[in-house]
């Protein structure tokens, strides 16, 4: 029974500590390019959990960081589909499973902003409502023009 309690103990600390390195690269991302820029060590964290796992508000603000890259580079979202490579797939495969999304058409790099703007658990993050402001700046920028 020991044993059974100190290996839950065990794993349970490993995902929390995964959870960290995950939010603190969310935190530090900063899109340069119109596709994803991943590390393989991030990748490879996203292919071993289960998407109920994975820190949702960190997925969002990676989500959200890029979306407002595409806004200020190029005024307009982009099919989050045609934005990763083989490798880097699986990051976009684990956030439709989670978000239960389905697009005959693929799936605007807006979608994760809606899906927080509509989820009020994630609008309690503080990171997600700043990157909300600024999108909603961004879209509103984007108009007058």
């Amino acid at each position: 029974m020991k044993l059974i309690l100190s290996t839950i103990i065990f794993f349970s600390y490993l995902l929390s500590a995964q959870s960290q390195d995950f939010r603190a690269f969310a935190t530090q991302y900063k899109p340069s390019k119109i596709s994803f820029d991943l590390p393989s060590d991030v990748v490879d964290q996203i292919d071993q959990n289960n998407p109920s796992d994975i820190d949702i508000v960190a997925f969002n603000i990676i989500y959200l960081k890029q979306y407002l890259h595409h806004l200020k580079c190029c005024n307009q979202s982009y099919n989050l589909e045609g934005l990763f490579n083989d490798k880097t797939r699986v990051f976009l495969d684990a956030y439709v499973r989670h978000n239960n999304l389905v697009s005959q058409e693929g799936i605007s790099s807006r979608a994760p902003y809606e899906i927080v703007i509509n989820d009020p658990s994630l609008m309690k993050s503080r990171d997600l409502k700043k990157l909300v402001n600024c999108i909603q700046k961004e879209e509103k920028r984007i108009k007058k023009n």
